[in-house]
């Protein structure tokens, strides 16, 4: 059930509706005189005539129409023909797949067809013109032009159903529409192709449409991409075929669909060889391997303002919109529908504006690079190639202040380059050659799109990937093509929809029996539902979301997808990376524990003066870090650090620690694999050669000499880890000029520890605030990189895991997969049992093999809700985190700092940027404050937008109610409400208090302890709903009691109304008692559901302080008090209600018994929310709730 399915069912509903209420229409009418007590005796008024004779036929000669018939006629026979030569050439097409275990993709293939083109054009023209035949009756109403004969209204009831059934045909076709004008044929020859592949989520099933587009290429075209003829190297298996091109989500891949076999690049040692894999073509097409002939230049269509307005105007619920605006345009309500126009008109005109306006950023953020040109290195010398014409597998050159054209592996020379556009790091990342093109570690990769600060003169590097398949072409696609996301909050709005329309229908079928046939009952009845069904309710509903949005980048907080706000008000579990989030980015030094003679020293020392020589020398030498022209050194944050507080300095590659002077002759770089880096020195007095090593201490530990450990060793590191230091262990071993030849791993061998260093992390000052304010409604759990201890002590820091309590650590031994899983007591490693890890007071953490572990073992559901810390955790493994707390049913936030979060924070439904970064743009959030006072901000605001839907909802439905009510009751009277009143309740009233409820600002003070309600079916909403209906149409029908009693002003119903010859005349129909009656309680009772749905609760501000709503509200009560209390009078007669002039003026006793019930209802109503719906009320029915969910639960449990 979705949004489009509903609006289908909505004018299919309006659309049968004519059945039951076009037959009366052609009838005499016999409206009835419905009053307790005999007619009145007073001499009836002039009657709401508005034909002087029988209705005639529609003139089906006038040139007009026999032109239209014809057009119309053509355009329909082009669309059959071509329905019957596709039926006639389509073959067997569809190709159900699947891929690796997910559920089965059906692929389509389509060519298009110059037939198929024509029958396209008819199809428009066709729509086209019966929009322009709709326009024409109105005009022909209004100027009385007769061309369609004197019975405009049949003419226009026929053209608007078949205009409906039409629009909601072709818009219903949605993506698919165009594929129905081409020829299905097999998807060798196709030039389009079309996937659908299933998704299951929690809502259902989704159909993710993917578009694809082909383009054949010829022999010599292959020779220029690459295919056949490599600059590098000869092809280890030429493929057979010829491939074609295929552009998906922005990457181009190369495909030989007579072989079924997809094209791989692999770059071995600065030669490119490519080689056949055995991959069907109509496997999932996101999974096709990139080809090497992938275009360099990210680009893809510009939106244009043209398809900008089609894509959103291409919805159900604009065919609803125009057609009940045509209905009031010929219903003499057209000052209503051109109001509605330009409404539509102005908020389309917003929106298209705000798309192109992001496709422009993002283009260009796409081509910022796309027009550079960079020397490519080929045995015939340097060539100079344009950017886009880049291929995997080209050697360039990397010069100085210039951008990196592609991903690449550097393969000579050392570069220096500024990452923080793309990965957020601050400081300048020194790169280093790799050993070959296959060793594509973080510190040999340059990114595309970042800036070369300073190279060598002979830096060289090979093209790795191009295009889309860049980390930043990636990170284009993410924000391109976001994933979907359900709420529940959508899927129940889809199901309201059609208990309104259902409604809607009840109230025309009931508004045709209460007119017993009169001219005009179906154009009552379409009014009906459009009372019901507001016309403006899923645009309020956007409204409180972009005011939300603008509140936030006040905040600094920016947001790219308005729709993820209202989500970030339910968010239950808030995942939150350590450094540089909760901690701050860089670590300070703290102190060293130095190790001599196999033993600690008692205490660790921050005087680097204490140390041993060796020791100190090792703090200085062990780093990346080289220095740029100007003399500033760049590197790792950590070894800028640990260098800083060493004392040493450094010239080029010479570091000079006091009295000693080294020379730096090999840097082994730091790799995540490793968990180390080495350097080997040259003492230039001595010339003697040594090796410094630095990393994590379990890998420098299993590298040492075991008799030169000591005992202690592993115990004392984790002492510190609990202490909330980050360590990092430091060896030493004396090498010779022979070991220089040799692998890393005969280097770093029989290493002799040095002593252990640690920094501290200190936290943000605003991180423990803002995790105290959390907690009560939302579980806090922290996915780090860093190890669990570490992990733990900073959430105990922070106020995470609450002060004393018991923190059992969970870990593997053995390697995976099927690792054996044990606990331990966080605080002193002791073992614990099953019954400790049972107990509820007691807060669990996991390392990321212990994580794999439990998903492998499936015990991860019982044990999730209640681990608070994720240590050792790849940018893999925060995804899979994420992804087992949406399946386990929550609402999941991800708050980070860098480039390795941008997956997580992709994956979760909430995901916060800590940076301005383009990695931060995946994220539907971001912020430059830097602290996670940002996300508490976005939780408030999210949760008073939710609030607001809620109310605007709300609002809007009890509107439709209260004015359903009415007209029900104005045809039980064949009367209606003034114009006057219709045009201030449908433009100023339901749009001006709709408008101010959005401006209701988040409640000032601390978060509350739950979360607002999402459901639209939920107890709450329709307590509040149901209840308020309830209340107001009794307070409507003792109105309608006490009116029949005021026998000495009353006259029920002046004329009769079997006397009236047409009630299209509709504004003719409100001077009376009873249209003034009903006028005045709608204006009351639309001003209280107003009122009750702009209280805060909560999640919002006060009702006193939305400043805005009150000024609306307080104008339209001054407004109705003075048309209600003040007699006779300018206002009064403006509305025709309590007017001498409109027969209906009141005495000033029933002026104030009416006003006195009024008032009562209002009371009443507020009552009920403060009590049952806000108040004790809501508390029982929770308690209620729960005792039955615990009922449910223990009867299922012992069934099981």
């Amino acid at each position: 059930m979705n949004m489009q399915h509903a609006y289908s069912c909505l004018l299919l509903a309006c659309a049968l509706l004519h059945a039951a209420t076009a037959y009366p229409f052609f009838h005499e009418p016999n409206a009835l005189h419905r009053c307790p007590a005999a007619p009145s005796t007073a001499p009836p008024v002039a009657t709401a005539s508005s034909t002087d004779g029988p209705a005639t036929r529609v003139n089906m000669h006038h040139p007009v129409i026999i032109a239209f018939a014809a057009v119309f006629a053509v355009c329909v026979a082009l669309i059959a023909a071509f329905a019957v030569r596709r039926r006639l050439a389509s073959c067997d097409t569809s190709k159900s797949v699947s891929h690796d275990g997910e559920q089965d993709a059906i692929q389509y293939g389509y060519v298009d067809d110059v037939f198929g083109t024509v029958a396209w054009f008819a199809m428009c023209t066709a729509t086209l013109l019966l929009q322009l035949s709709l326009g024409a009756l109105c005009l022909d109403f209004y100027l009385d032009l007769r061309i369609f004969g004197s019975d405009v209204f049949s003419a226009f009831i026929v053209m608007w159903h078949v205009s409906c059934i039409w629009l909601v045909v072709v818009f219903a076709a949605g993506d698919w529409l165009a594929d129905a004008f081409r020829i299905p044929t097999t998807l060798e020859f196709a030039t389009t192709v079309r996937v659908v592949t299933p998704r299951a989520s929690p809502g259902g099933t989704l159909d993710r449409l993917a578009r694809l587009y082909l383009r054949r290429f010829g022999a010599g075209a292959l020779d220029d991409v690459g295919v056949r003829k490599v600059r590098h190297g000869v092809p280890t298996a030429e493929p057979p075929g010829k491939p074609r091109d295929l552009v998906h989500d922005l990457v181009q891949r190369f495909v030989d669909w007579n072989a079924h076999d997809a094209i791989d690049v692999a770059v071995e040692d600065g030669s490119i060889t490519v080689r056949c894999l055995r991959m069907p073509f109509d496997r999932h097409l996101g999974r096709f391997r990139s080809a090497p002939a992938e275009s360099n230049a990210l680009e893809f269509p510009s939106l244009t303002v043209s398809q900008a307005v089609r894509a959103e105007l291409f919805g159900l619920f604009y065919v609803y919109q125009l057609h009940m605006l045509w209905v009031w345009a010929i219903f003499s309500y057209w000052r209503m529908s051109a109001c509605s126009l330009v409404l539509v008109v102005t908020a389309l005109v917003f929106k298209v504006r705000a798309a192109v306006s992001a496709d422009r950023k993002v283009r260009e953020l796409a081509s910022a690079h796309s027009m550079a040109t960079c020397v490519v290195v080929t045995p015939d010398g340097d060539v100079p190639v344009p950017v886009a014409r880049l291929r995997p597998g080209d050697r360039v050159r990397i010069a100085s202040e210039s951008t990196v054209p592609a991903d690449l592996v550097l393969l000579q020379g050392e570069v220096v380059v500024d990452e923080s556009m793309l990965t957020g790091e601050s400081r300048p990342v020194r790169k280093f050659p790799a050993a070959n093109a296959q060793d594509k570690g973080r510190q040999h990769q340059l990114w595309s799109g970042t800036s070369v600060i300073q190279s060598a003169a002979t830096s060289e590097a090979i093209v790795a990937a191009t295009g889309a398949s860049t980390l930043k072409g990636q990170l284009l696609r993410e924000i391109l093509f976001p994933a979907a996301v359900e709420f529940v909050f959508d899927n129940e709005l889809a199901i309201v929809i059609l208990i309104l329309c259902t409604w809607g229908i009840v109230g025309g079928l009931c508004t045709v029996a209460l007119l017993n046939g009169t001219d005009g009952t179906w154009f009552y009845s379409m009014c009906s539902i459009t009372c019901v069904l507001s016309p403006m309710l899923p645009a309020m509903l956007v409204v409180g979301q972009a005011v939300a949005s603008r509140r936030l980048a006040s905040k600094r907080v920016n947001c790219t997808q308005m729709t993820r706000i209202a989500l970030a008000g339910k968010v239950s579990v808030a995942c939150f990376d350590k450094t540089g989030t909760l901690t701050r980015s860089g670590l300070e030094f703290s102190s060293v524990h130095a190790i001599e003679r196999r033993s600690f020293h008692a205490r660790p020392s921050d005087a680097v003066d204490d140390l041993p020589g060796l020791l100190r020398l090792a703090l200085g030498t062990a780093h990346s870090l080289s220095a740029l022209e100007d003399g500033r050194l760049v590197g790792n944050a950590v070894d800028l650090e640990m260098f800083k507080k060493s004392g040493c300095a450094m010239d080029g590659s010479v570091v000079r620690c006091g009295d000693q002077r080294v020379e730096i002759v090999r840097v082994l770089p730091f790799e995540h694999g490793r968990q180390r880096m080495s350097v080997v020195v040259r003492d230039l007095s001595s010339g003697a050669l040594s090796l410094f090593c630095k990393g994590s201490p379990e890998q420098v530990a299993a590298l040492a000499d075991p008799a030169l450990l000591p005992t202690d060793f592993d115990s004392v590191v984790k002492r510190h880890a609990r202490e909330g230091h980050y360590t990092l262990a430091v060896a030493h071993r004396p090498v010779s000029s022979d070991d220089l030849s040799g692998s890393r791993e005969h280097l770093e061998r029989h290493l002799s520890v040095l002593g252990v260093v640690m920094f501290v992390n200190p936290l943000k000052p605003c991180t423990t605030g803002a995790i105290a304010e959390l907690a009560p409604s939302t579980r806090c759990v922290m996915v780090t990189g860093d190890t669990a201890l570490t992990g733990i002590c900073i959430a105990r820091r922070c106020g995470m895991i609450p002060t004393g309590r018991r923190v059992l650590l969970g870990a593997c031994r053995g390697p995976p997969p099927g690792s054996a899983v044990f606990w331990v007591d966080a605080a002193n490693g002791h073992p614990v049992d099953d019954d400790d890890v049972n107990d509820a007071d007691v807060e669990l953490a996991v390392t990321s093999r212990a994580f794999h572990a439990f998903v492998e073992q499936g015990r991860l559901g019982d044990l999730l809700p209640r681990v608070r810390v994720f240590g050792r955790m790849r940018p893999d493994d925060k995804v899979a985190c994420i992804r087992a707390h949406q399946d386990a049913g929550a609402i999941v936030a991800m708050v980070g700092d860098g480039a390795n979060d941008s997956a997580a924070l992709r994956a979760a439904h909430v995901g916060l940027a800590l940076s301005e970064s383009d990695a931060s743009f995946v994220a539907p959030f971001s912020t430059d404050s830097g602290t996670i006072g940002a996300f508490v901000d976005l939780v408030r605001h999210g949760r008073a937008a939710l609030a607001t839907n809620l109310a605007a909802y709300r609002f809007l439905v009890l509107y439709g109610e209260v004015l359903i009510v009415a007209k029900l009751l104005s045809a039980y009277f064949s009367v209606v409400m003034d114009e006057a009143v219709w045009m201030a309740l449908d433009v100023a009233v339901s749009i001006g208090l709709s408008a101010a409820l959005t401006t209701a600002r988040p409640s000032p003070g601390p978060l509350s302890s739950r979360r607002p309600t999402a459901r639209l079916l939920g107890p709450e909403t329709l307590s509040a709903t149901i209840g308020t209906i309830a209340i107001n149409v009794a307070f409507f029908a003792v109105v309608v009691a006490w009116m029949f009693h005021q026998s000495s002003w009353y006259l029920c119903h002046e004329w009769d109304g079997r006397t009236l010859d047409n009630m299209m005349a509709w504004w003719l129909l409100a001077d009376n008692y009873e249209a003034g009656i009903i006028g005045i309680v709608t204006f009351a009772q639309v001003a209280i559901v107003a009122a009750v749905a702009n209280l805060g609760g909560p999640f919002r501000a006060a009702w006193i302080r939305n400043r805005v709503f009150v000024v609306v509200l307080g104008a339209y009560v001054a407004l109705w008090s003075a048309v209600v209390l003040g007699g006779t009078n300018a206002l009064s007669c403006l509305f025709h209600v309590n007017c001498s002039r409109a027969s209906n003026e009141m005495p000033v006793r029933a002026r104030l018994d009416l006003f006195a019930i009024v008032v009562a209802n209002a009371v009443a109503v507020w009552a009920y929310h403060y009590v049952v719906v806000f108040g004790p009320g809501r508390r029982w029915f929770q308690r209620q709730g729960n005792a039955a969910s615990d009922t449910v639960s223990k009867s299922v449990a012992v069934s099981l």
